[in-house]
């Protein structure tokens, strides 16, 4: 890997601040409150408006997040579609709106329900990333090289940061060593803050694909990347398929219902197996690599005993107890992996831009609205309560019957 000179991290620097102006402002932005974050607890009095301000600054962190993947997704649409300057502005604009009205109405220090709904938006908006480009466009090897461009530039990022907070870090051990610098945790944590979210944030920024025509003309693919999926991804679910195959034995011969811990099981096996077909997906057509249109079919075919395994784990959970907001999350992946295995192994298409368009789609219907997880989960709930209430009733007018 070739390190990047100075001039190209100025450089870098620089089209960032031009291209992204509103992102490098959240991140600017978000960078600060954490900071603050880290240095309040130097203050020892008035500690209760202290914890609200902490309050404060952790969702004004969440939503700043918010804030920077929303409005990078849509400056990808107005890039893509060549939007003139107002058109882009506009819908920048929106985005930052859409966030300031998340601000207002999201309390997640004081309910479990919003801090629910910033993960789901949060999961939404960098899943729209993924595909805002390529909405309109049916060619899928773009989306692919646009993907494969983003993943490696996060671990590009993510290992520069790692480097640089370590090596000052031991800077930092050694200055107090040797000069009795007496320099605080707060310090450390600051530093870890300025790089992992101003200097990561801006460098992964420096490297999101421009030239969308050449994505679709690259059919460049590293090897490496088919190495980790046959070699580390494609055994791992091998193992996670043995395992639960046996489990689906033991439990058809003693008739008995499944645990919920395989659930986790099960979804690890279908991350697992779909990531690994979406690593090999350009290469599935190439001389030497039949075997990958092999593992795809035998892969979905058994998702669909799988699927059948998981919905049982839930009902068993949802009859017992009803549906609960993370009971609902299952539910619903549980469906999608149904509806996605539906797809792969019927569709003659099979367009891989599928998996994040609706898993965004099930991510955004979750978080408002009579369809949503906190809905659902509070009408199950109070119905539960209610045949409780008519049950313990019914059975105090048994016993005070003469």
């Amino acid at each position: 890997m070739k390190l990047p000179s100075l001039q190209q991290l100025y450089s870098g620097f620089v089209n960032v601040i031009k291209r992204f102006p509103l992102q490098f402002i959240f991140t600017v932005a978000a960078t600060l409150c954490w900071c603050y974050y880290i240095h309040i607890s130097d203050y020892r009095n008035y500690s209760e408006q202290n914890e609200n301000l902490k309050d404060h600054l952790i969702k004004a962190i969440a939503i700043l997040n918010l804030a920077l993947t929303l409005v990078l997704a849509l400056d990808l649409i107005s890039e893509r579609n060549q939007y003139p300057q107002k058109k882009k502005w506009l819908l920048r604009l929106g985005g930052l709106l859409i966030c300031v009205l998340l601000y207002f109405s999201l309390d997640p220090a004081n309910y479990s329900a919003d801090l629910y709904r910033i993960f789901l938006f949060a999961f939404a908006f960098h899943l729209l990333v993924a595909f805002a480009p390529f909405i309109r466009q049916e060619k899928v090897n773009g989306f692919w090289q646009f993907n494969k461009a983003l993943f490696l530039r996060f671990l590009t990022s993510a290992l520069y940061s790692a480097v640089l907070y370590a090596g000052l870090a031991i800077a930092l051990v050694a200055i107090d060593g040797l000069f009795n610098a007496n320099i605080k945790w707060q310090t450390y944590m600051t530093l870890f803050a300025v790089i992992s979210a101003g200097f990561n944030t801006t460098f992964f920024l420096a490297g999101v694909p421009t030239d969308y025509q050449l994505l679709e003309e690259d059919h460049s693919y590293p090897k490496g990347i088919k190495i980790f999926a046959q070699f580390v991804l494609i055994p791992l679910v091998t193992i996670y398929l043995a395992i639960l195959l046996v489990y689906e034995i033991k439990i058809a011969v003693l008739w008995e219902l499944p645990k919920g811990l395989v659930s986790s099981l099960i979804l690890g096996y279908a991350v697992f197996g779909i990531l690994s077909l979406l690593l090999v997906y350009p290469v599935k057509e190439t001389d030497g690599n039949s075997w990958i249109k092999l593992f795809s079919r035998f892969f979905y075919v058994m998702m669909i005993p799988l699927v059948v395994l998981l919905l049982l784990a839930v009902w068993k959970r949802v009859g017992h107890y009803g549906i609960t907001e993370s009971r609902y999350v299952l539910t619903a992946l549980a469906l999608w992996l149904a509806g996605i295995t539906s797809y792969f192994l019927f569709s003659k298409k099979q367009n891989i831009k599928v998996i994040p368009i609706s898993l965004c789609i099930i991510s955004l219907l979750a978080t408002y609205g009579p369809q949503s997880a906190f809905s659902v989960s509070k009408y199950s709930q109070l119905n539960r309560l209610k045949r409780i209430m008519d049950s313990k009733k019914k059975d105090d007018i048994k016993k005070n019957r003469p």
